[in-house]
């Protein structure tokens, strides 16, 4: 059964060379983008937010912290914002300095995003235990299998240990 840690960190490609290394400027980047919000980071990033409501968010809810409680209001209010930069995405030209806008502020927001649940989060989630961590794992993998139509075990999905 997969680990919770090992298919999360598996669902996270979005957070690391795509928004990283993305330069407002970058003429190739610009270039090779004509409908952003369907290119494979937009896809990801979709796939992963509806990923964390289903599944990770209820979980971390069922702990009843007024904290986590509190967090978790706001990660939906993240992710409702990311939904809204990426419907708007294929209405403005790449080219186009509000298109440079919304990329910077869609990455500094998935950023914010990802520290605040690696800091918090995930560490409060531990008080899942492990059995319920391990089944989140599994239930993650079949999630993002189901959101990003493809098969587990043949795609190298994470596996336990």
């Amino acid at each position: 059964m997969p680990s919770f840690s090992r298919v999360w960190e598996s669902s996270r490609p979005v957070t690391g060379t795509l928004w990283r290394s993305w330069n407002a400027r970058s003429a190739a980047w610009v270039s090779g983008l004509t409908i952003p919000s369907t290119g494979p980071g937009c896809t990801l990033l979709a796939a992963h937010t509806r990923i964390e409501e289903e599944i990770f968010y209820p979980a971390v809810r069922s702990l009843g912290t007024d904290d986590l409680e509190t967090l978790v209001d706001e990660a939906l209010e993240e992710h409702h914002v990311v939904d809204l930069v990426l419907a708007e995405l294929p209405r403005v030209h790449p080219g186009d300095d509000r298109f440079a806008a919304k990329m910077t502020v869609l990455s500094e927001l998935v950023e914010h995003h990802v520290k605040e649940e690696e800091r918090d989060m995930f560490r409060r989630a531990q008080a899942l235990g492990t059995d319920r961590l391990k089944e989140l794992g599994a239930r993650l993998e079949q999630a993002a299998a189901r959101h990003l139509g493809k098969d587990p075990e043949r795609s190298g999905g994470a596996r336990a240990s």
